[in-house]
């Protein structure tokens, strides 16, 4: 639980980071303070993370490929199924991974290309990876948050939706509201105009878009886009930082924990082990 000068903590994360600092906050000192990043073991076997790379990699392409279609869904089944072929032959060595995760998505291209037609009837505009910024004031001063958006929908009525697509289960709705903040915030941040090209504009929808492969295809799960919600999320925020401005708060490791039995990148950092069972043991 190291407790650094406030001077030297960091004034600016990502979205992603937020359920970080709520869950392991010692991961967010090792990360921002001292600048450590996990090294990749040597001859790591492709995993879940690459899978999910690989797909937001073929959603860009696919947005790209998509430009103009409209609501066809035919047409849009054959631009999710040629941009996700077109990328993993780009950036998928295996030939073995490239079939399998093309399976996948084949699985999940019928419903994607049924519900991406509905979302089009709404949104003559929709844009991909999209970075943007808003700031808030903490006792420290100035601090920034940033996010990049997987995509954002300019509705015709004058509102934006904000998707974000998965491949595993997404958040469910009481993790959302204690731990994964990521989409509210960005939906925060595109109230207040902070994306690129994305004017200010109230939020009609988020959810996460999971093609899932499995059952139907996939599936949508929404977010709370009320604004007294995405209000919430900002006070919550700013107290959160708020809580790190002061010299005595330290950052814990392993608070809140999403799965115990996995370790964490700076386990053996924080000595996690010796701290933990062994103190039990000896009554501590």
């Amino acid at each position: 639980a190291p407790r650094p000068p406030v001077a030297a903590r960091p004034r600016e994360l990502p979205v992603t980071a937020v359920e970080t600092l709520i869950r392991d906050p010692y991961a967010v000192y090792a990360r921002y303070v001292l600048n450590l990043r996990a090294l990749e073991p040597i001859g790591r076997a492709p995993d879940a993370r690459d899978m999910g790379n690989a797909l937001h990699a073929a959603m860009e392409a696919f947005a790209d490929a998509a430009d103009g279609i409209g609501p066809d869904a035919p047409a849009l089944r054959a631009a999710l199924l040629d941009a996700t072929r077109r990328t993993l032959d780009d950036k998928v060595p295996s030939a073995a991974l490239r079939r399998l995760w093309m399976k996948r998505i084949e699985r999940a291209a019928d419903w994607f290309a049924d519900t991406e037609a509905k979302r089009r009837e709404h949104a003559p505009r929709i844009l991909a990876e999209r970075r943007g910024a808003r700031d808030l004031t903490a006792p420290a001063g100035r601090f920034r948050l940033t996010a990049r958006a997987d995509r954002i929908d300019l509705r015709g009525d004058g509102t934006i939706a904000i998707y974000d697509y998965k491949t595993g289960a997404p958040p469910t709705r009481p993790q959302q509201k204690a731990f994964a903040k990521q989409l509210t915030l960005s939906a925060e941040i595109a109230r207040a105009g902070g994306f690129a090209d994305v004017p200010a504009r109230e939020v009609a929808e988020i959810a996460y878009l999971g093609l899932t492969g499995s059952g139907v295809g996939g599936k949508v799960q929404p977010v709370d886009n009320a604004p007294e919600t995405l209000d919430e999320a900002w006070r919550d925020l700013i107290a959160l930082i708020s809580a790190y401005d002061v010299a005595d708060q330290p950052y814990p490791a392993r608070m809140r924990p999403k799965h115990l039995k996995y370790s964490g990148d700076y386990d053996h950092l924080s000595r996690f082990g010796e701290w933990g069972d062994a103190g039990e043991e000896d009554g501590e």
